[in-house]
């Protein structure tokens, strides 16, 4: 889940939600099958190509228009 929190100076904080820290290139893990190494470069980190947004390793329980609620996980 994605949330675009819009700032009163007309900036925005953007806040992203997911269970992985990374993204999964579904059709390289065939590819990895045959060529091990191929492994490393089908994970990305949100971190990576989301720069300036706050990547949360969490899943969202509930959202209202002004807040989020998440899920803590130990």
């Amino acid at each position: 889940m994605c949330v675009l929190l819009l700032l009163p100076d007309c900036s925005a904080e953007i806040f992203f939600f997911v269970k992985q820290n990374f993204f999964d290139i579904s059709y390289a893990r065939m590819r990895a099958i045959v060529e091990p190494a191929i492994v490393k470069q089908s994970l990305v980190l949100h971190s990576d190509y989301l720069k300036k947004a706050k990547v949360m390793k969490s899943s969202v329980e509930s959202t209202a228009a002004t807040e989020v609620e998440p899920v803590i996980q130990a």
